[in-house]
């Protein structure tokens, strides 16, 4: 089946990488260690997004200040609302917490920043919804072990209750050492995110000694019609999470 994601009217602008007015939900994930912030998975809400020509995210406000991506963003997608990619093979600019981060070289790969971004709805969804997978699976690649693969998300859907008060997340992901799957119990929405405070726990070939995930999350689009995913497998078995982003569509 034949997928085609089209660029939003509101991101027109886009294409002069000017920083687009409103604030967008961001979440991202990261297996290098960063100082000051031993968390991998983040999600901030920021009116600093600067989109280049190719819709891909070239900056962004963190906790603590600008983040500035002057290399090319690989596996990069839109949709809607929706605009998803890595950043790797190159410095993190700016002055935000994130700044200064060498992710070039072999371990760019390995180690990139993963990132799905979205407006914050001004109409935040208040029913129950369904999203499924946009086009089956969506990029970028998650980092394991020694080496990468293709992540390939096999199923995956997003359940909002009947009062738009929580989500549940299930998932499906197969990568070089197998095929990872969980259910999330239901999670909070706040302000139209949502975010593990526990771990969930995950099944997987590997997970002997039990893999588990988290996630960060948000619904975006008015009345609710995309829901962009962030989520950390942790499998002990490996040296490094198995990072990645997903993509959803309400039905």
């Amino acid at each position: 089946m034949n997928y085609r994601l089209t660029v939003p009217l509101f991101l027109a602008a886009s294409t002069t990488g000017a920083v687009e007015p409103g604030s967008f939900h961001v979440a991202f994930a990261h297996d290098y260690e960063q100082p000051g912030d031993p968390g991998k998975l983040h999600r901030v809400i920021s009116d600093q997004v600067r989109f280049a020509a190719d819709g891909s995210v070239a900056g962004f406000s963190d906790s603590r200040g600008r983040l500035d991506w002057s290399a090319a963003a690989y596996d990069s997608g839109q949709a809607s609302f929706l605009h998803w990619g890595r950043w790797t093979r190159g410095v993190i600019g700016g002055s935000g917490l994130h700044s200064g981060h060498d992710i070039s070289g072999a371990e760019g790969v390995r180690n990139s920043f993963r990132y799905i971004v979205g407006p914050v709805s001004k109409s935040p969804l208040a029913d129950a919804a369904t999203f499924s997978l946009l086009g089956g699976h969506t990029g970028p690649t998650a980092g394991e072990g020694g080496g990468t693969s293709i992540t390939l998300l096999t199923r995956g859907e997003v359940n909002v209750n009947a009062d738009g008060s929580a989500a549940r997340v299930t998932l499906a992901l197969r990568v070089a050492s197998g095929i990872y799957s969980f259910e999330s119990p239901e999670l909070p929405l706040k302000d139209a995110g949502f975010s593990t405070t526990e771990s969930i726990p995950t099944s997987g070939v590997l997970c002997i000694p039990g893999c588990s995930t988290h996630l960060e999350g948000f619904i975006t689009g008015e009345g609710g019609t995309e829901v962009g995913l962030a989520f950390s497998i942790d499998n002990p078995a490996l040296s490094k999470q198995i990072n990645g982003v997903a993509a959803f569509k309400r039905d």
